[in-house]
């Protein structure tokens, strides 16, 4: 009798993830709410033999209790918006697990003592700030601050572009596809959110222990961990 399937949900699309290299004969379900991310950022190949990609909310995936062995992401929690979303999407993929089953997700993390909005802009006109694209983020977690609900993303655009209104010129040469990426933000109503490290860990209670904190190997990596967490047996 052969050995079974590893039995994977992906959420999102992440095409990184969905064409990485999966163990021989996976059975992978990718699920994501948006229909152009389905359409447009799913890859074309690459991906396991047996893959399914379904339009679902992660928090009602439409699957049975207990039937899969792993789950992993990137970036999940920040979409979810607020604390209650996100703690209401680890009791689905505890439902979702089986005993002892693994979850597995990069987050984006603000710090314990996040620095004020005028510190961030600080550090960018002294000129320490390198990288747009992560400064971008840093401003984002600034802005959110305490919050249990996230931070609207257009909010984030318009203080930025207050910011920039009063300065002459730009104090370094970011490139344009940095600068295209800040644009994004512009009117964008959806809300991010970015638990901080002692918030991520509450959220692994009750349903998961978190087995590891990993920290990658690039510029302001305290703020994207990736977590490995088990599904713990349900009592009784």
């Amino acid at each position: 009798m052969g050995a079974r399937r590893l039995r994977a949900v992906l959420l999102g699309v992440t095409p990184g993830i969905a064409t990485m290299r999966w163990p021989s004969g996976t059975s992978l379900l990718a699920v994501d709410w948006a229909d152009g991310m389905l359409q447009h950022v799913w890859p074309r190949v690459g991906f396991p033999d047996y893959t399914d990609v379904v339009r679902a909310d992660w928090r009602e995936l439409p699957l049975a209790d207990g039937s899969v062995d792993l789950v992993v992401g990137d970036g999940c929690y920040s979409a979810m918006s607020s604390l209650a979303d996100a703690r209401q999407l680890n009791q689905e993929m505890r439902r979702v697990l089986q005993p002892r089953g693994w979850y597995c997700l990069r987050s984006f993390c603000r710090s314990e003592r996040t620095p004020s909005v005028e510190a961030c802009f600080a550090e960018l006109d002294s000129g320490r700030v390198q990288n747009l694209d992560l400064f971008r983020w840093r401003l984002a977690m600034a802005v959110h601050g305490e919050s249990r609900d996230g931070v609207v993303l257009g909010k984030v655009w318009r203080i930025w572009q207050d910011y920039t209104g009063r300065v002459r010129s730009d104090p370094l040469r970011w490139s344009e596809h940095q600068r295209v990426n800040m644009a994004r933000w512009e009117g964008v109503k959806a809300r991010f959110l970015f638990p901080s490290r002692r918030e991520l860990q509450e959220l692994a209670e009750p349903g998961f222990d978190l087995v590891a904190y990993d920290l990658p190997a690039y510029e302001s990596a305290e703020h994207f961990p990736r977590l490995l967490m088990r599904a713990r047996r349900q009592p009784g």
